[in-house]
């Protein structure tokens, strides 16, 4: 890895990412709102069906972004033994 682990714990409490998680979980909680809400009823069932997906996929991947700097902090030795094994 590029950068060191110390660069990885002062990013993930920076407040750029702090400002930048916040908009990442508003995006987050708007499309859990919508699927609560339910896709427009005017839909066919297939649309709706795939809609919903979409929008639990994209939750999915904002969750998953919004907790990757702390995932590389806390598994940063076993990331970068597995970096050097593969080079």
């Amino acid at each position: 890895m590029k950068a060191s682990k110390i660069q990885f714990e002062e990013f993930s409490k920076s407040s750029v990412w702090q400002d930048l998680k916040d908009l990442l979980r508003a995006r987050r909680d708007s499309i859990r709102d919508d699927l609560e809400e339910g896709v427009k009823a005017d839909v066919s069932p297939d649309i709706e069906v795939r809609e919903c997906a979409r929008m639990r996929g994209q939750a999915e991947e904002l969750k998953f972004i919004i907790g990757l700097p702390e995932f590389i902090v806390s598994n940063y030795d076993n990331l970068s033994e597995e970096e050097v094994k593969n080079d």
